[in-house]
């Protein structure tokens, strides 16, 4: 089989760029935030990728009912890769979070900007927040 030199100059050339940013994403920081007097909530931090000096911003990402933080994990590792910190959160009654009682979205949004407020004094993350 013959191959092509312009296919395999290509494909150096794409790993080659791909090796300028990083390559595998990881967690960079577990937590475990406390959030009321009874309730603990699980937070995974993924920094960007130091391509760029200062992220582009701060993503927190929020999973579906009935799933965890690590469901929204590769959406997380491909923001990293472009350059955004990112917060993975497992709202209450999820993953690895604490049991209590649901707001159906108004306990866990201050929960959010409790663990939020936690992350940014600990300077896990900078940047604006989406």
């Amino acid at each position: 089989m013959k191959l092509n030199r312009e296919i395999i100059w290509m494909c150096l050339c794409a790993m080659a760029l791909g090796a300028v940013g990083c390559q595998d994403p990881k967690v960079d920081a577990k937590r475990r935030i406390k959030v009321n007097d009874k309730m603990e909530a699980d937070v995974w931090v993924l920094q960007h990728c130091k391509v760029t000096e200062q992220p582009i911003a701060t993503a927190v990402l929020l999973h579906p009912w009935l799933t965890d933080k690590g469901y929204m994990l590769g959406l997380g590792e491909s923001l990293v890769r472009e350059g955004w910190d990112v917060v993975l959160i497992d709202l209450r009654n999820h993953g690895k979070s604490t049991w209590g009682p649901s707001g159906w979205g108004a306990l866990e949004a201050r929960d959010v900007r409790i663990v939020m407020d936690a992350v940014i004094k600990e300077k896990l993350v900078s940047g604006d927040v989406y």
